[in-house]
C-alpha cells in the first residue's frame, strides 16, 4: 500500500517511485488590482479587482536504483505531464478539489546518486479557482438556497417542459434575467449553459431564441434566491453547478 501523499494528473495517479514531500497551502488565487490616483487626495482608489494565474508548486523526490533509472523515471513522468492544454489536478490531502491547470516546469532540480528532487510547478491559467463537489437544485417559482463554495459558480439549467409555454425567463435576487423566447411544447427540453452562454433546445443550439437583452448570472457564494417567471404548470427546472473554492 502507498504510504503518504499522492497526485493524480490527468487522471493518472504519479507513480510510487514518485514521492510527494510537501503541497501548497494557499489563501486562494490571486488577486490582481488596478489603482488610480485621484489628484488632490491621499492614497489611491481601486477601480479593478481580477483574478489572476495561479501557481501550485509540488516538491517531489524520484526514487531509482541508478543514475540510468532516474534519467528513464524523469522521461516517463515528463510524458505524464507534458499537455496542450490544462488538465484535472488532484492533491490526496485536498479531498473533493479539482485544480484545472497546465504542467509549467520542474525547477530547483537536485540529483544525488540515484535520487532526484525538485519542484514540479502547475498553473491554472483560465479556471484558478478549485472546483468541489457537483450540486443539483429543484426549482419551483421561486428558490433560495445555499452555494457553499468561497467563489462564484456558472450553472447549467435544464428545463423539461410538461405543457405548452412562448417563452421561459429565470431571474437572480439582482435583478438579472435570462428569457428565452420560443413555442415550447410538452416533451421540449431547455439547456442554458452560463458557462460557455450558449442555449440548446432539444440538443440543437439556437441562440436565436435567446432574449437580446438577457443578461447571464451565476450562483454567488453564500444565499442565492431564483425566481422562475414562467408558469410552474408547463416546466421543471433543475440547477446544476460546481461549488467552486478560491
Amino acid at each position: 500500500m502507498r504510504i503518504g501523499k499522492t497526485i493524480t494528473y490527468d487522471g493518472q495517479e504519479l507513480p510510487e517511485w514518485v514521492i510527494v514531500n510537501n503541497t501548497p497551502l494557499q489563501l486562494g488565487a490571486p488577486i490582481e488590482w488596478t489603482f488610480v490616483e485621484i489628484p488632490g487626495r491621499n492614497g489611491v482608489l481601486p477601480i479593478r479587482k481580477k483574478t489572476g494565474i495561479r501557481t501550485i508548486p509540488i516538491d517531489i523526490t524520484i526514487i531509482a536504483k541508478n543514475d540510468s533509472e532516474l534519467k528513464q523515471r524523469a522521461e516517463i513522468l515528463a510524458g505524464m505531464l507534458i499537455r496542450d492544454d490544462e488538465r484535472p489536478l488532484q492533491i490526496s490531502d485536498e479531498p473533493d478539489r479539482i485544480y484545472y491547470a497546465l504542467f509549467d516546469e520542474l525547477t530547483d532540480f537536485k540529483k544525488n546518486g540515484s535520487i532526484g528532487e525538485g519542484q514540479l510547478i502547475f498553473k491554472s491559467v483560465k479556471q484558478p479557482y478549485k472546483e468541489g463537489p457537483v450540486r443539483v437544485v429543484e426549482l419551483s417559482d421561486s428558490f433560495t438556497f445555499q452555494n457553499a463554495g468561497t467563489a462564484e459558480s456558472w450553472p447549467i439549467i435544464t428545463i423539461n417542459f410538461t405543457g405548452d409555454s412562448t417563452n421561459y425567463e429565470i431571474e437572480n435576487q439582482e435583478g438579472k434575467k435570462i428569457t428565452v423566447l420560443f413555442d415550447f411544447k410538452a416533451g421540449d427540453e431547455l439547456i442554458i449553459n452560463t458557462k460557455n452562454g450558449r442555449v440548446f433546445i432539444n440538443e440543437q443550439e439556437n441562440m436565436q431564441a435567446l432574449y437580446l437583452y438577457s443578461r447571464w448570472f451565476s450562483v454567488k457564494p453564500g444565499e442565492n434566491t431564483f425566481y422562475i417567471n414562467t408558469d410552474s404548470k408547463t416546466q421543471t427546472t433543475e440547477i446544476t453547478y460546481n461549488e467552486m473554492f478560491l
